[in-house]
């Protein structure tokens, strides 16, 4: 392993000594794509890059909470490092059985100059941060492993946000909504999701509401989902929310008609670390 995904594990990964005793060999493995430490992150670690004479730009991270959410979903989680080529990537996730795309804060860039709340924005790459590079590759690597074997992708706030964009070639109206570290209820409605029918089965009404986390200054509201046919020929909304904020009910999480592709705009790791 090179030096910089040794780095990138003991910052990100330091509870995994305590799977010594997993099966290795036949556990499930679960790759997690790793995020670009943020310029304020690259300052606080100044001292560290300067000891050890790594290039931070060469360094990425993975929330802790990720980490223990898929160890303690029964699976082993394993960094992907964003930094590496695309070839080595790919090399990853052909050894891995699953991939998990995780919240972030990446820089967006905004077609529209109004990006105050309440306002309708076109989100762009932006070339300066790797992420977006990097991300559509991920998703494509998915797919194509798809046609071999069963290989799910699960996305989480900023990764749902990365498949709508994907999926619609960054030509979707998001609205500015900034719910940031709020609770909010979600609605999950019949919708023959292999994912969350098993919830609302459990349910005596036709739908079943449930409290939340949200962290997300981004929302796409069901109309537009629903109005964008590349969208909506490609994946089902199984759960919505409503905030009143825009007074609109946004969708809240999709599911791939065809594919093991799944994408919550909520932090469900939030409620349990």
């Amino acid at each position: 392993i090179v030096m910089k995904s040794v780095i990138l594990i003991l910052f990100t990964l330091q509870n995994l000594s305590r799977v010594q005793s997993v099966d290795l060999e036949n556990s499930i493995r679960i790759g997690i794509l790793s995020l670009q430490f943020k310029a304020s992150e690259r300052k606080l670690l100044n001292n560290f890059f300067e000891q050890t004479g790594v290039d931070p730009l060469e360094l990425s991270k993975i929330s802790g909470a990720y980490a223990e959410f898929v160890k303690n979903s029964g699976a082993i989680p394993v960094a992907i490092p964003i930094t590496e080529n695309d070839e080595i990537i790919f090399e990853y996730m052909n050894q891995l059985d699953g991939v998990f795309l995780t919240g972030g804060s990446p820089k967006f860039l905004h077609k529209e100059n109004d990006i105050r709340p309440l306002s309708t924005v076109h989100i762009l790459p932006n070339p300066n941060e790797l992420y977006f590079s990097k991300i559509r590759k991920v998703i494509d690597m998915a797919i194509q492993i798809n046609k071999t074997r069963y290989f799910p992708l699960f996305a989480i706030c900023l990764g749902f946000e990365s498949l709508l964009l994907h999926f619609s070639n960054f030509d979707l109206p998001f609205r500015m909504i900034n719910k940031n570290n709020v609770s909010d209820s979600i609605t999950i409605v019949p919708s023959h999701s292999k994912f969350f029918d098993f919830v609302s089965s459990q349910s005596p009404i036709n739908h079943l509401e449930a409290e939340v986390q949200f962290n997300n200054g981004h929302g796409v509201t069901l109309k537009d989902f629903l109005e964008d046919k590349r969208l909506h020929s490609e994946f089902i909304v199984p759960v919505t929310y409503f905030t009143p904020f825009i007074e609109d009910t946004l969708v809240g999480a999709i599911e791939h008609r065809k594919l093991p592709i799944f994408g919550v705009q909520f932090h469900p790791e939030k409620v349990l670390y």
